[in-house]
């Protein structure tokens, strides 16, 4: 009894997914307006056949705008998405120049805030650089130096 089963309902499921034939719209029509009761050949049934393709037209004419309208609005939110992503880009190239310029003023030593030592004849001239960073403790002088952040700052 279940050997049949399981085929019957396989191909009941197949079938189901099969493509629908298309019917031919004027056929619909003229059956559609025969069940209303319109006699074949009948300016009533020519009337019925009539409204029954403006209105078909009609809805398609109303799809083709819906299509149209979608459409703008899909190329208006890429454009919007396009303009946002070269904000963006625009901000990340300012940001990663402003950075490159700070780093290239730290290594010049011409950024303000740190200590930059004038030689004045001096050996205190040869401190680390370091010593002029507020929680830095350094030690030593010229290529013996070191330098330790300090654990209570």
């Amino acid at each position: 009894m279940r050997v049949w089963i399981v085929p019957a309902c396989l191909g009941l499921v197949l079938a189901g997914c099969a493509p629908q034939p298309r019917v031919d719209p004027i056929v619909e029509d003229t059956n559609s307006c025969a069940a209303a009761g319109f006699a074949p050949g009948s300016p009533e049934m020519a009337s019925c056949l009539r409204t029954a393709a403006n209105s078909r037209q009609q809805e398609a004419n109303r799809q083709a705008r819906a299509d149209e309208s979608q459409a703008r609005r899909d190329e208006a939110a890429k454009q919007r998405q396009a303009a946002e992503d070269a904000a963006d880009q625009a901000a990340w190239d300012r940001r990663t120049q402003q950075s490159r310029d700070e780093a290239a003023a730290l290594m010049s030593g011409q950024q303000t805030g740190f200590a930059v030592p004038e030689d004045d004849g001096d050996d205190d001239f040869n401190r680390p650089t370091a010593a002029g960073i507020p929680g830095m403790e350094c030690e030593g002088v010229g290529a013996d130096a070191s330098c330790d952040a300090l654990s209570s700052y």
